[in-house]
């Protein structure tokens, strides 16, 4: 009985293994066409890692595309968190960077190609600076009042923002609202907003504080007139430092007072500025000297100082 098992299996080996290798050839056959290779496209979102703090960034697409290509059943098993498309912002640097988005795929498949491979982000400082507030007034009080001054609680605000929104800023306005109805001095809290040369809002752009307090007084109408400022400096620089600018915000003032009194006044002069202790160009916030009898709206006054080495 053995020898029949034997013989039986060594008899005609290339036969039997040619067959055996037809059977597995046909095997492959049929499960290839139950399960064939092929291709998909998929959307997925782009998922950012490591962004960087104190900047905005802008990026110019939010999707890719990935083309994949694997077994039929695994695309039916696939689920969308096995599917990524990632870029690193560990190394980008101000303004514009071109990143390479690199694929997370289930394992099986291949990435036959990815849309767009590369996308650009502009990147931007997010920066803080001083700017100065000017304050308008709307409307009219009594025609037998007129406003003595209007004082801000400060004449200087922070401008937070991406660098060219902050730079764009040249000032901050503010409209300090009148009506009939004021017949006495009363405080209000005016809101700011940055302004650029054409005096469009800028956007983007927050301001801390975003109002200021002001106190409005108001007197008896006088007579007003328009008059220069003059800034006052006393003292002397240093031997190796020149004054090169002087300018003083604002220009000009509106001074009120008896006709008598203000025909008189051409120029109102500015606190003393001392120069000995200073080293290099500065900014300076005085008070103007008012002659008695005379007022003005707000008697703060801005005097920017250039200097330079000889």
């Amino acid at each position: 009985m053995m020898e029949w098992l034997i013989t039986l299996f060594t008899r005609n080996k290339i036969a039997k293994i040619l067959a055996v290798m037809g059977a597995f050839t046909l095997w492959l056959f049929v499960m290839e066409n139950k399960n064939p290779m092929t291709t998909k496209t998929v959307t997925v979102p782009l998922t950012v890692l490591e962004m960087p703090e104190n900047v905005i960034v802008n990026q110019d697409e939010e999707k890719v595309r990935i083309k994949l290509r694997g077994k039929r059943s695994a695309f039916g098993d696939m689920d969308d968190d096995d599917l990524q498309a990632v870029v690193s912002l560990s190394d980008v640097k101000e303004g514009r960077n071109l990143i390479r988005v690199h694929t997370v795929v289930p394992t099986g498949m291949e990435v036959e190609s990815v849309s767009p491979e590369a996308i650009e982000f502009n990147v931007e400082s997010i920066v803080s600076e001083d700017k100065d507030v000017s304050l308008f007034r709307t409307g009219n009080v009594p025609s037998n009042m007129t406003v003595a001054s209007i004082d801000a609680d400060t004449l200087y605000v922070k401008a937070r923002g991406v660098k060219s929104a902050v730079d764009s800023v040249s000032k901050v306005i503010g409209y300090v609202g009148l009506n009939p109805d004021n017949t006495q001095d009363f405080d209000i809290d005016v809101p700011l907003s940055p302004v650029n040369e054409d005096g469009r809002v800028v956007e983007n752009v927050s301001l801390s504080p975003s109002s200021v307090k002001v106190h409005v007084k108001l007197a008896r109408s006088l007579s007003k007139k328009i008059v220069n400022v003059k800034p006052v400096l006393t003292g002397k620089l240093g031997s190796s430092l020149d004054v090169i600018d002087v300018n003083v915000l604002p220009a000009l003032v509106e001074i009120a007072g008896d006709a008598a009194v203000i025909e008189k006044v051409n120029v109102l002069n500015t606190e003393p500025i001392a120069l000995n202790d200073l080293k290099g160009s500065t900014r300076k916030t005085v008070s103007l000297v008012l002659p008695d009898g005379v007022t003005v709206t707000n008697k703060i006054v801005s005097v920017s100082i250039e200097i330079e080495e000889k």
